[in-house]
């Protein structure tokens, strides 16, 4: 009898455990908003830089979600991975232009700031966002900015 227990609980280990988000039905979508208008005729943004401080502060927003046979599904708590091509120096220190991590909300929202400083104007700056999809594959979106 004891041995039997020990039979269920194995069974019911290997048997009741399902990867649902590995069926070919579901797909991780997402889409960013730079909030800066549209992309110029070479598809790059512009920002002003306000000449008046360090740093401009800007925020970018998106949004993810799973689409489960044509459904949209808000995906919470994924992580988006940000990076530039760009840091500016303070105090002997690299400091990033963009904060490098940001998660998704209930809703599927989710932003990060990115802060170009009047030094930069002139300067395009390279800025970088993704996450993984269901399969672990990276999902890059690469922006060209230019700093006026």
């Amino acid at each position: 009898m004891r041995h039997l227990k020990w039979l269920c609980l194995i069974f019911l280990v290997l048997t009741g455990c399902e990867d649902n988000l590995a069926d070919d039905r579901y797909e991780l979508k997402g889409n960013i908003d730079l909030r800066l208008g549209s992309a110029d005729s070479n598809n790059y943004h512009s920002i002003k830089i306000d000449r008046s401080k360090t740093q401009t502060l800007h925020r970018f927003t998106g949004s993810l979600w799973f689409d489960i046979e044509g459904d949209s599904v808000a995906a919470e708590g994924v992580k988006i991975y940000w990076g530039s091509n760009s840091t500016w120096d303070f105090q002997g220190s690299d400091v990033p232009v963009i904060n490098s991590a940001s998660y998704s909300n209930a809703s599927g929202i989710f932003n990060t700031m990115f802060a170009p400083t009047k030094a930069m104007i002139g300067d395009t700056i390279e800025v970088y966002a993704g996450w993984y999809d269901l399969d672990g594959n990276d999902v890059v979106k690469v922006y060209g900015i230019i700093c006026r």
